[in-house]
């Protein structure tokens, strides 16, 4: 999809957003060098703030903090990231700004529901993309319509905020990660459970909490140990993948397999809140 074709497809979202949260998001055109690109602003407002990404594991390295700009994104005095690209867009500056094949990209799912089943999410990552949703359907129409009495209206709060969380959280913290490492987590899932993984595929599949625990906070927390401790973007990819520091990720991984093997991440309600504590896994990252 090109950004242009994005922007159009984009508008139903931008309209029932303002009509929750009152104010919308603003879409500027891209001054860098991808064609019809373009960025998408919101306000510090969303609750909890702590769902925009933050500074403070790159605001202290000159050259990170140029890259991310680059990259589209930017953030104002209370140090939260409010600008974000577009995916598309995002995806065009990866292949731009990034070695070639390292990096998740981001990929837009559609459909009607109001957050995105587990299955296809953790496959969006086994295949080396960061999942963001955008639903499709009568949703959307309903909220622009009567944003007041429309079903689950304090739930799409959470349903946009998510989208802004996914692109300067995870997209951001993640687009630098080299190919090799991807792979790696891919294989040993895939080996651990090929008949779980292939059902992943199919549209609104379950899928195990303790591996989108993995995905969303495990490797969000080591990338942002990373970060804090690389000086430019190609010191981020050789200490991301550092043995030292990798196989303590890879360790972690392990665990949230087993984990799963032993079905603690199958949890009816897909809500993390009804998920049993995990066993944590600390990082300590070398520079």
């Amino acid at each position: 999809m090109t950004p242009a074709d994005e922007r159009r497809q984009l508008d139903p979202w931008a309209r029932a957003f303002e009509a929750v949260y009152g104010w919308g998001p603003v879409f500027e055109d891209f001054s860098g060098d991808v064609p019809d690109g373009f960025t998408i602003t919101i306000r510090p407002a969303v609750t909890p703030i702590e769902l925009l990404g933050g500074t403070g594991h790159f605001r202290h390295r000159p050259a990170m903090v140029d890259h991310v700009r680059r990259m589209g994104f930017a953030w104002g005095d209370a140090n939260r990231v409010v600008t974000m690209p577009s995916p598309a867009t995002f995806n065009a500056l990866v292949e731009r700004f990034v070695p070639a094949g390292d990096g998740f990209r981001v990929r837009v799912h559609r459909d009607p529901q109001r957050n995105l089943t587990l299955g296809p999410f953790i496959m969006s990552y086994l295949e080396g993309f960061v999942p963001a949703h955008v639903a499709d359907g009568s949703l959307y129409p309903d909220v622009a319509r009567d944003p007041i009495s429309a079903p689950g209206r304090g739930d799409l709060r959470f349903h946009f905020a998510s989208f802004a969380h996914d692109l300067t959280v995870h997209a951001l913290n993640y687009h630098l990660v080299p190919r090799a490492c991807i792979e790696a987590f891919r294989a040993r899932i895939e080996a651990a459970m090929p008949e779980r993984v292939a059902r992943w595929r199919a549209p609104g599949s379950p899928g195990p909490l303790t591996l989108t625990t993995f995905y969303d906070n495990d490797v969000n927390r080591y990338g942002y140990a990373v970060w804090a401790r690389s000086e430019g973007p190609r010191d981020f990819a050789r200490n991301f993948a550092d043995p030292r520091n990798f196989a303590q990720l890879l360790g972690c991984l392990d665990r949230r397999i087993d984990e799963t093997l032993r079905g603690l991440g199958d949890v009816s309600s897909g809500d993390t809140h009804d998920l049993a504590p995990l066993v944590p896994c600390e990082f300590e990252v070398r520079g």
